[in-house]
C-alpha cells in the first residue's frame, strides 16, 4: 500500500506517514463483511483515513454511516476522503474517542465495524502516534466491545479484526457484554506461516452456529492467493493484481 493515495474501484484513499498506513487487514476486513446483511445504519469504530466507512458505503449503498476517528490528522484525512467520495451525503465523521461518543449519541446501530488497536502485551513503541495506532493504550478490548454492545440494536452485528493470538481473550470478554461469536476467520499470511489475525462476526443472538473459515493471503510463490483475489475483488483495481 503506497505512500501519498491509493486508488480503489470506486474511492481513492489519501494519506501520510504520520497516520496509521492503509492495510490488508482493514481490506480484508470490509470484504468478508457480507453483502447480503443491507444495515441501515452503519458504525465503523476507529476509521482511521476511512477505508472502511468507504468500502461500507459502496457495498451498502443505501446506509448511512458514522465514522469514529479519536486521532487528529487521522480524522482530517478521513473527512477528506469521504468528501472526494460519491457517498459523501451518506456518511458522518466524527474527531472523538468512541468512548466519548458511546455517551454522547442517541443513534443505535444494525452493523458495526472496527479494525481496533492491537498488541497490548508487546513493548510500547516511542510515539504518541504509534501508542494509539497499534496500541491497546487509548482503547481496550473491554471498552469496545461495551461501546458496540451500548451502540447497537437488539439485533446488532459487530465485525472487528483482532491478533490471532488473543482469540481465546476476546471470546470471554465479547460474552461479558452480550457478544456471541457466529464467525471466526483465521488468516495467516502465507502457507508456512502461524495465522495471526482472526475477523471476527458477533451478535447477540447465541443460538447461531459457528462458522469457522480459514484464509492465507499468499500462496507459495509471494503472490496473493486466489482466496484472498476472490474476496476482495470488488475493490481492489484490476492492475493492482498486475505486480501481485
Amino acid at each position: 500500500m503506497g505512500k501519498g493515495y491509493f486508488n480503489f474501484k470506486r474511492f481513492v484513499i489519501f494519506q501520510n506517514d504520520k497516520v496509521f498506513k492503509l492495510s490488508t487487514d482493514s481490506v480484508l476486513l470490509g470484504s468478508i463483511i457480507p453483502n447480503s446483511l443491507q444495515p441501515p445504519c452503519i458504525l465503523d469504530i476507529g476509521a482511521g483515513t476511512g477505508i472502511i466507512t468507504l468500502m461500507m458505503a459502496q457495498k451498502f449503498n443505501s446506509a448511512f454511516i458514522d465514522a469514529i476517528e479519536k486521532d487528529v490528522t487521522s480524522c482530517q484525512y478521513l473527512k477528506k476522503n469521504i468528501s472526494l467520495s460519491q457517498w459523501q451525503n451518506r456518511i458522518t465523521p466524527y474527531c472523538m474517542s468512541i468512548q466519548y461518543y458511546a455517551n454522547k449519541t442517541i443513534t443505535r446501530y444494525q452493523l458495526i465495524v472496527s479494525n481496533p488497536p492491537f498488541f497490548n502485551t508487546d513493548i510500547l513503541p516511542n510515539t504518541e502516534e504509534k501508542k494509539q495506532f497499534k496500541h491497546t493504550v487509548t482503547l481496550s478490548y473491554e471498552e469496545l466491545f461495551n461501546a458496540a454492545n451500548k451502540l447497537s440494536t437488539t439485533n446488532g452485528i459487530f465485525y472487528a479484526t483482532f491478533p490471532y493470538n488473543v482469540l481465546d481473550e476476546i471470546i470471554y470478554i465479547a460474552t461479558q457484554h452480550n457478544w456471541h461469536s457466529f464467525f471466526i476467520q483465521k488468516i495467516k499470511w502465507t502457507p508456512n506461516k502461524d495465522f495471526e489475525r482472526v475477523i471476527c462476526g458477533f451478535n447477540k443472538n447465541s443460538l447461531l452456529p459457528l462458522q469457522i473459515d480459514e484464509l492465507c493471503i499468499y500462496n507459495q510463490n509471494g503472490r496473493y492467493s486466489s482466496a484472498y483475489k476472490n474476496i476482495t475483488k470488488d475493490f481492489y483495481l484490476d492492475k493492482f493484481w498486475e505486480n501481485h
